[in-house]
């Protein structure tokens, strides 16, 4: 019997924790630099994928929440090219992880710098100002390589059960990075006059 508590309480805070990364996931997506520039979502996945073991069932609805968050920020256009960019980052991770038996950081920014370059230049290839939305790609695809080191501390963290007083600095500054982010992700969001998006920010200065 109370074994049967205890792995009932194990699952409702696993299932506490997979939300925390869904809402991250959501909220990181909604985050554009010079409304064009979106790593964060991106980074995410890659540091959430590797790791602890996932389901794919996670991987995906981590990937799905990230292009909802697009969506709620109107950029429909740049949701289809993220959703193409997972697509293939998952097909080329798969494949690589299962050749090789590699799932380590630098082989999942790797991949996702590959998808998201690809998919973003079979995209921008059919709009006009392919040059600048390039380079702008390749910024994206550069910052969202780095993240995934700053963000794999983060999401380490969320799961596993870590004492605070036992964070190095790189742990905090990926801890801080993230919620400055996440709070980000809460522009467009308010109660009464005030933003909830620029109340956190504040907050984290």
């Amino acid at each position: 019997m109370e074994n049967t508590v205890t792995s009932r309480l194990r699952i409702g805070f696993i299932n506490k924790k997979f939300a925390l990364h869904l809402l991250t996931s959501f909220l990181l997506g909604r985050v554009f630099l010079l409304e064009s520039i979106s790593p964060f979502g991106d980074a995410y996945l890659c540091s959430y994928a590797t790791g602890v073991r996932r389901s794919s069932v996670q991987i995906v609805l981590t990937a799905l929440a990230s292009v909802a968050g697009v969506l709620t920020t109107g950029y429909s256009n740049t949701a289809l090219r993220f959703l193409l960019s997972y697509v293939m980052f998952g097909l080329i991770y798969i494949s690589v992880s299962a050749i090789w038996n590699k799932r380590d950081r630098i082989t999942a920014s790797t991949c996702a710098f590959i998808a998201n370059l690809t998919a973003g230049t079979i995209f921008y290839a059919q709009l006009d100002n392919f040059v600048y939305n390039f380079s702008m790609l390749t910024a994206e695809c550069a910052a969202g390589f780095v993240l995934v080191f700053v963000l794999s501390k983060v999401t380490s963290l969320i799961n596993d059960d870590i004492d605070l007083a036992t964070l190095k600095d790189e742990d905090t500054a990926g801890i801080y990075v993230l919620l400055t982010l996440v709070a980000t992700g809460f522009c467009g969001l308010y109660i009464g006059n005030i933003s909830v998006g620029k109340a956190l920010g504040g907050l984290l200065i």
